[in-house]
C-alpha cells in the first residue's frame, strides 16, 4: 500500500468509528432523555442511558467494527458512561477478536 491508500484507509476507518459513536452517544442521550420524561430519577435515566449505549456498541466483526467498538468504549469511560472494569473487559474482547483476525485460517487436508 502506498502512502495515498494508507491515508485514504485510515480516513475510512475514522469515519466509521466516528459514525459508531455518534450512533451510541445520540442513543445514550435520546434513552436518558425518554427516562426523564417518563419520571424516572436522574440515576435511573444514567443506568437506563448506559445500558443502552452499550447494547448500541458496533459488533466486534471486522477491523472497523473493532475500531470503532474501542472508540465508543473508550469515550463511553472517558464520559461516566461506562465503568472502569466493565471498559476492561470490553476492551479485552476487542483485542480477542482483532487477534482472530490475524490469525491464518487452518485448513484439513485434502483426504485422497
Amino acid at each position: 500500500m502506498n502512502g495515498t491508500e494508507e491515508s485514504a484507509e485510515l480516513d475510512k476507518q475514522l469515519v466509521a468509528a466516528n459514525h459508531a459513536l455518534a450512533a451510541c452517544t445520540e442513543t445514550w442521550v435520546r434513552v436518558h432523555q425518554e427516562a426523564l420524561k417518563n419520571n424516572r430519577s436522574s440515576y435511573e435515566a444514567g443506568q437506563t442511558a448506559s445500558a443502552a449505549y452499550l447494547q448500541a456498541l458496533p459488533t466486534l466483526s471486522g477491523v472497523e467494527n473493532i475500531r470503532a467498538f474501542i472508540a465508543c468504549v473508550a469515550h463511553g469511560l472517558a464520559i461516566g458512561v461506562i465503568e472502569g472494569s466493565r471498559a476492561s473487559r470490553l476492551l479485552y474482547a476487542a483485542q480477542i477478536a482483532k487477534s482472530v483476525l490475524k490469525e491464518p485460517v487452518k485448513t484439513r487436508p485434502a483426504s485422497s
